[in-house]
């Protein structure tokens, strides 16, 4: 019985220990990402952000229709993985398992380095809810001057040195974009390596 107890308490500590991990490099990539951002804001439309960290749905190709994108979302939607040569088909489980485990994210302001304005997902929704048609002209009474920057929650592969991590930026009815951008670790540094799903309103 002693040995059994010892046992199950060096599981929890393992198990708790790993989640831990995850979550410190899941908040390493967030923090990359927003210092690029801010560092980039006078570069580009001048517009102060506030940001929505949002985990989003993940979808696998488990058919031929996904694959051939005739099922594809609408971006923002949801991220669908691709099986490559980064994300093999062979390790689809942990894939499954991870997506599963992104449910119960709780984003914590305390772990991001820069001081920024977040939003969270309910109160976007809220707005929307209570404002349908004059969305925007509320959220610029709460947020005067501020577009909305929205990044997923990151989704890496099984040796955590890549992942997958959708961006967006809203500022009006008719003024956004986005893309999915794939993240390698290169000494220490998570870098853009490639871009997809762009799209533009």
């Amino acid at each position: 019985m002693k040995y059994l107890s010892v046992f199950l308490i060096f599981i929890m500590l393992f198990s708790c220990k790993k989640e831990d991990e995850d979550l410190d490099l899941k908040y390493e990539v967030l923090n990359h990402i927003i210092s690029n951002e801010e560092n980039n804001l006078d570069k580009n439309n001048g517009m102060n952000h506030v940001y929505n960290i949002k985990v989003i749905k993940v979808s696998f190709p488990e058919n031929k229709q996904i694959e051939n994108n005739l099922e594809k979302p609408p971006p923002g939607l949801s991220m669908i993985i691709n099986y490559d040569k980064d994300f093999l088909e062979t390790d689809s489980l942990f894939y499954k398992t991870q997506a599963e485990g992104l449910q119960d994210f709780k984003f914590e302001k305390s772990k991001l380095k820069k001081k920024i304005k977040v939003i969270t997902s309910q109160e976007i929704e809220n707005i929307y809810k209570t404002h349908f048609r004059n969305f925007w002209i509320e959220f610029d009474k709460r947020y005067p001057n501020t577009c909305i920057k929205t990044i997923s929650v990151p989704f890496f592969n099984k040796e955590k040195n890549i992942c997958i991590v959708k961006v967006s930026e809203s500022c009006g009815s008719l003024w956004g974009g986005g893309f999915t951008g794939i993240y390698k670790k290169v000494n220490g540094a998570w870098i853009k390596i490639d871009s997809f799903d762009h799209w533009v309103s």
